[in-house]
């Protein structure tokens, strides 16, 4: 055997090592997400389980002020006080109401599904890296243009909305069917426990679904340059290709519509996921009682206003237009 040959074997060799590798640790990745995912659902159970228990134990113990006006008021202040027992329980060893409540509730004395909602979301980013790698070696993969092989804007922008969106849809779902789901059942106008959804968000959610669609479409109608194999581009180049590149230009330039499109979609991102972490991090005492055997706690996720996906959809209709061959026209760098 040559010495070309032999070193020949030896790379292949070692990149099939590598390859096999990746695969196994995206595998490894897949099961971490499960496991992330179960364990901020059951965060989420067990908040909504420690709610409906304080506000039982609240409500047989004041049974005889069920008639007075201030009733609600003081069953909020027993629930308050449940809290604020379950934080200040100090021991050798806390039990597992006091762990519960240190990560479930705040100082305020409310409860918080921000370590749960935060789970969620990561388990289903993780979930995608994990996936890519098991089949291909890329945690990118996922997120590659079938076309070009370059990293996709338009998908990337879905996968973060959908993790957003369903991550906080699986938080409050989980909240409301711990606390309400015997109420809700024993009712005598049952309930939907599950978040509404209304028509503005299911509009964004339309948008950040069709413009992969498009964005695939017109890669595969313009002239394309593929980007390189995954086994030779690393995490930065990856990033950078969100900023310069879909396979159709090789300038390697800031492109002025993705740039745009990234803003709005980090400042429109941002502000719903803060809206978001607000909406479940201060369950008081008096949604509590207000709920109780009447409605979810959370019956919508946080809505949008008509200017919020009116925004989204002009950044995604430019950057869409600016894929196509007469739109490269008007969006090339310095003009």
């Amino acid at each position: 055997m040559s010495k070309n040959s032999l070193q020949s074997l030896i790379l292949e060799v070692a990149m099939n090592d590598v390859s096999i590798r990746r695969k196994t640790l995206g595998t490894l990745l897949v099961f971490v997400s499960l496991g992330l995912f179960w364990y901020g659902f059951s965060l989420a159970n067990t908040a909504g389980s420690m709610a409906l228990e304080y506000y039982r134990t609240a409500k047989v113990t004041n049974e005889a002020l069920a008639c007075e006006p201030h009733y609600k008021a003081v069953i909020g202040s027993a629930i308050i006080q449940s809290i604020k027992t379950a934080r200040q329980r100090k021991g050798g060893s806390l039990d597992s109401e006091t762990k519960a409540a240190e990560k479930l509730t705040t100082q305020s004395y409310t409860f918080s599904l921000r370590l749960p909602l935060t789970l969620s979301i990561l388990a289903f980013l993780v979930l995608i890296a994990g996936s890519g790698m098991a089949v291909s070696g890329d945690p990118f993969w996922v997120l590659l243009d079938p076309n070009t092989k370059c990293t996709s804007l338009s998908r990337t922008q879905a996968i973060l909305w959908t993790a957003l969106i369903l991550g906080g849809y699986a938080a409050l779902s989980s909240f409301n069917i711990a606390y309400g789901t015997t109420d809700a059942i024993a009712a005598k106008t049952p309930y939907q426990l599950f978040p509404g959804i209304d028509g503005d968000l299911l509009l964004l959610l339309g948008i950040v679904a069709g413009s992969p669609i498009a964005a695939t479409y017109l890669s595969g109608t313009t002239n394309i340059t593929q980007c390189p194999a995954s086994e030779s581009t690393g995490l930065i180049d990856r990033v950078a290709e969100l900023f310069t590149t879909d396979g159709s230009d090789t300038t390697g330039q800031l492109q002025l519509s993705r740039m745009q499109c990234i803003f709005m979609t980090l400042i429109l991102g941002c502000c719903y996921a803060s809206m978001l972490f607000q909406y479940a991090d201060s369950i008081d005492a008096a949604a509590l009682v207000n709920a109780a055997g009447q409605r979810p706690v959370f019956p919508d996720m946080p809505t949008v206003t008509g200017s919020f996906w009116v925004l989204l959809t002009a950044s995604h209709t430019i950057f869409q237009v600016s894929k196509s061959n007469w739109g490269k026209q008007f969006f090339k760098t310095g003009t």
